[in-house]
Formats: structure tokens, C-alpha cells, sequence
């Protein structure tokens, strides 16, 4: 199936970068791309969105795999009903949460390295794939009913 593969292809992205950022960069090391805007800035999140929930790993892990599962048992289910696009967009949510709860899960803590400047708080592939389509989802859901709305 087309969406689980692409569950997985996200998960295993995000895993291979996270890997070879901390191999190469080390834990709590930066380089510096864009000098006062973007560095790669490899450091341990112990928390969820904005570092909350902070050493919640049990109750993090519990509640995003079943949301996880269960968005996953919802595309399989409407596979054959359910617009393409949504299930695409669902997937990546999965996608990327699952490359979170593997970090949660043999880590303890989530690797991240995304560091814009601009921005005070450090991400990372997963977390990019969860709030896109996240965005996604809202901007289909929101253009779906105002199409509704105009052909009523």
C-alpha cells in the first residue's frame, strides 16, 4: 500500500538524519550555515512541541502511538474512499510521528538539529512532516467546505 510505504520512507528519513547528525556533529554541537539564522544544532528534546511534557516519555510514547495507530487503522480503512490527498497528508503525520516515538523509544529523548535563528526553538524532519500536514489537513478540511458551500 502507497501510504504506508511513504509512513515508512518518512520514519527512515528522518532516523538516517537524525543518525548522522549526532554521529557526525556530536550532542550538543552546532555548526553554523547561514551565520545568525540557520545553524545545525544537534541536542536532546526530553519533551514534546516547544519542550513541554518535559521527562513524560511513558505518557508521550502511549498517547502518540495511539494516535499513530489509529490514524493508521483510518487510511487503511478508507483507503478506497477517502480523497488521495488526505490520506497522503495523514501519512505524513504518521510518518513523522512514528520517526519521533522510534527517538522516544530507544533514546529516551528526540533528536533535534533545525535551529533557525529567528525561531527559539530547535526541530527536526519529523517534526517538518507532522506540522505541514498538520497545516495540510486544515487547508483540505477548509477548502472542502467552502466548496460545499458554494455548490449549495
Amino acid at each position: 500500500m502507497l501510504y504506508l510505504l511513504l509512513i515508512a520512507v518518512i520514519a527512515v528519513v528522518d532516523q538516517i538524519i537524525k543518525y548522522v547528525v549526532a554521529n557526525q556533529l556530536g550532542m550538543g554541537n552546532q555548526i553554523e550555515v547561514i551565520k545568525n539564522f540557520f545553524y545545525i544544532h544537534c541536542i536532546p528534546n526530553h519533551g514534546i512541541a516547544f519542550g513541554k511534557m518535559e521527562n513524560m516519555q511513558p505518557l508521550v510514547i502511549t498517547v502518540t502511538a495511539a494516535l499513530m495507530i489509529g490514524i493508521s487503522v483510518y487510511i487503511f480503512l478508507k483507503r478506497k474512499k477517502e480523497s488521495p490527498l488526505m490520506l497522503t497528508i495523514l501519512a505524513m503525520i504518521v510518518g513523522g510521528g512514528v520517526g519521533n516515538i522510534i527517538d522516544r523509544i530507544l533514546l529516551g529523548y528526540v533528536v533535534d538539529y533545525l535551529d533557525f535563528r529567528v525561531w527559539s526553538y530547535i526541530f527536526n524532519f519529523a517534526d517538518i512532516c507532522v506540522v505541514v500536514g498538520c497545516f495540510a489537513m486544515m487547508g483540505l478540511v477548509l477548502f472542502d467546505s467552502w466548496k460545499e458551500k458554494e455548490t449549495k
